[in-house]
């Protein structure tokens, strides 16, 4: 028999048929990281709560209290969620990868250029006498035979060279270092301490919604169960 209010069970037994247990309890609408979570976490409230008393005089003012308190602190609490979900290796401290790229471009051009020029010019001239015949002189020479020749030769050339050249390189180059510094035991218990149980936290934060107190045998609710406590 409750003390002073009405037991969670008896709320629930007050709930129209046509009316959802977890709508009626302002179970229904607060914000939650999965919505399939949802009915896991009330059937745990309700659980938790099944036999205490309410803190509220009416059954109203508990379902208000109810919603607005499941408003007000899960949002918070659905960041926890999700952080349980993370999986890690406790033993793994160091990851880190480093890639690196890089371009590399050579561009060279040259141009050469030669030009060659040669001017030969020759004279020669041969003559052949029969002796007794006066020796050779000047323009009064005498001969059987003689012949000149005259040549000139002349050449010039001229070459021109340019040249281009461009090379292009790429580079890339990745490493990669794991694993863990410290003490193993002292990563265990870091890991430990990292786990949460974040449906009793929730519960915790619902608790001074109900009078958090035990039976005393004594009646000081009538037996009439209606809407409102009298």
């Amino acid at each position: 028999m409750p003390t002073f209010t009405l037991e969670l069970w008896r709320v629930i037994d007050l709930k129209p048929d046509a009316v959802d247990t977890d709508a009626w309890l302002g179970l229904n609408d607060y914000p939650i990281f999965n919505e399939d979570y949802r009915a896991t976490l009330n059937e745990k409230i309700k659980r938790h709560f099944m036999f205490q008393e309410i803190g509220h005089e009416t059954v109203e003012q508990f379902t208000y209290s109810m919603r607005r308190k499941m408003h007000e602190i899960m949002p918070l609490y659905n960041e926890l969620y999700k952080s349980t979900l993370m999986t890690y290796d406790p033993f793994k401290t160091i990851d880190m990868r480093t890639v690196s790229t890089g371009v590399s471009e050579q561009e060279s051009e040259g141009a050469s250029e030669s030009l060659s020029d040669s001017n030969i010019d020759a004279k020669s001239k041969n003559v052949a006498s029969a002796f007794p015949q006066v020796q050779l002189a000047g323009n009064k020479d005498y001969a059987t035979t003689g012949a000149d020749a005259n040549s000139q030769t002349e050449t010039k050339g001229s070459v021109s060279e340019n040249s281009n050249a461009r090379n292009t390189s790429n580079n890339e180059a990745e490493s990669a270092t794991s694993g863990y510094q410290g003490n193993p035991s002292e990563l265990i218990q870091a890991y430990r301490a990292a786990i949460l149980n974040v449906d009793l936290m929730v519960i915790a934060e619902v608790d001074p919604l109900f009078m958090g107190i035990w039976n005393t045998g004594d009646d000081y609710t009538t037996t009439q169960i209606g809407r409102y406590l009298h």
